[in-house]
């Protein structure tokens, strides 16, 4: 390398479509069965019932969406930061710093 400057090897990781659409549908149905089977004891326990659920005091589509991405992002940023240290590789500047 006559311009002083290193290289970096990748190594590009192939997805089976398939079996993300598997896991995510059957991660659905199980999320709907648990929901499912344990709503009338959650009602209970916050002392609602099932006709304020499906009124329009317990829908609320801004919050839904806001707090799934919420989820997104801290999901997101957990699975960055746990393969970052399993790589050996540092998230952020801050920890390349720190390294030095």
């Amino acid at each position: 390398m006559a311009s002083g400057v290193a290289t970096v090897r990748t190594q590009r990781v192939q997805q089976n479509y398939m079996a993300i659409l598997v896991a995510a549908i059957a991660c659905f149905l199980l999320e709907a069965g648990w929901y499912s089977y344990f709503m009338q004891a959650w009602l209970n326990g916050i002392g609602r019932t099932s006709e304020w659920l499906h009124s329009a005091a317990g829908y609320n589509p801004a919050l839904q969406f806001g707090t799934a991405l919420l989820m997104a992002a801290f999901r997101w940023a957990a699975l960055r930061r746990a393969a970052s240290h399993r790589m050996g590789t540092p998230v952020s500047a801050d920890q390349r710093k720190d390294r030095s």
